[in-house]
């Protein structure tokens, strides 16, 4: 029996029309920098390909196969392509408007990937996965154990869940957050917003070899929603210190990201009573 046949949507913080409202207007085209700008790119992004590592460097093969749930607008496909350039790359997305601008936005780049659209409590593949990603999903439910459960449906033994959530959890963060973008937040669930309440998620779920960490400097969420008389000021402010952040050598106060790791085990096989003699 495949419980991923009825998807159950109690629980969940956020709907399709909510991601449509995000994607819509977002780039289809990958910018094209020159030089100067590229090397900045890896600069900003060098702390976050290191959690991308993190995830590749568990896999026997140098050809896996990668799916990320909830892959729209496609930057995250981008940057596994970066970091596995030999890999095999999936994605799923409920979001029509999300999807279409990931398959844009992918082929401008030039990174072959098989875009699904539909739920990922219900969608199948056909493909044997290595390794299935998400980042910044399982925080949009109240409960994340069975979407990390959902997550481990689309690989067999042996293949891993790799996990990030954002950190809105430090008071200063989410104080901001929640004066600029009140219905933003509402779509977030802060308590599995640190690294010791991912892992015992993780393991709830059934994984096993869980391992968490954190990286990236104390990022400010620069969500503003309409009409607010400083909006635009704080998301510019966000903004200069967001960057400040991610160029910095090291990580002081907070962690932009937090990640978790874990390994779908074999399944255990029932043991046969010992023989009465």
């Amino acid at each position: 029996m495949n419980d991923a046949l009825e998807p159950d949507t109690k629980g969940e913080l956020s709907d399709t029309s909510h991601w449509d409202r995000t994607y819509r207007g977002q780039p289809t085209e990958r910018p094209r920098p020159g030089p100067i700008r590229r090397a900045f790119r890896r600069l900003r992004r060098r702390k976050f390909d290191s959690v991308l590592r993190q995830f590749v460097d568990v896999l026997p093969t140098k050809t896996p196969a990668i799916l990320e749930l909830g892959c729209a607008p496609g930057l995250m496909l981008e940057c596994i392509a970066g970091v596995a350039p030999s890999a095999r790359l999936f994605g799923i997305d409920y979001s029509p408007v999300g999807v279409s601008v990931t398959r844009r936005r992918l082929e401008s780049a030039g990174i072959e990937a098989t875009i699904v659209q539909g739920d990922f409590r219900t969608a199948e593949l056909a493909s044997d996965i290595s390794l299935v990603v998400s980042f910044g999903l399982i925080e949009h439910f109240d409960d994340p154990t069975p979407i990390l459960r959902q997550h481990m449906r689309f690989g067999g033994a042996g293949s891993w869940v790799g996990v990030t959530v954002p950190n809105l959890a430090p008071p200063v963060v989410e104080k901001l957050a929640r004066h600029y973008a009140p219905d933003t937040m509402a779509t977030h669930n802060l308590d599995i917003m640190d690294c010791e309440a991912i892992g015992r998620a993780l393991g709830k779920a059934g994984l096993v070899d869980v391992r968490t960490g954190a990286s990236g400097g104390p990022n400010l969420s620069a969500a503003v929603e309409p009409g607010h008389p400083t909006g635009g000021l704080y998301r510019r402010m966000a903004d200069l210190w967001n960057l400040a952040a991610e160029i910095l050598p090291f990580d002081p106060f907070w962690h932009r990201t937090l990640w978790g790791l874990g390994r779908v085990p074999a399944p255990q096989t029932a043991r046969m009573p010992t023989e009465q003699r």
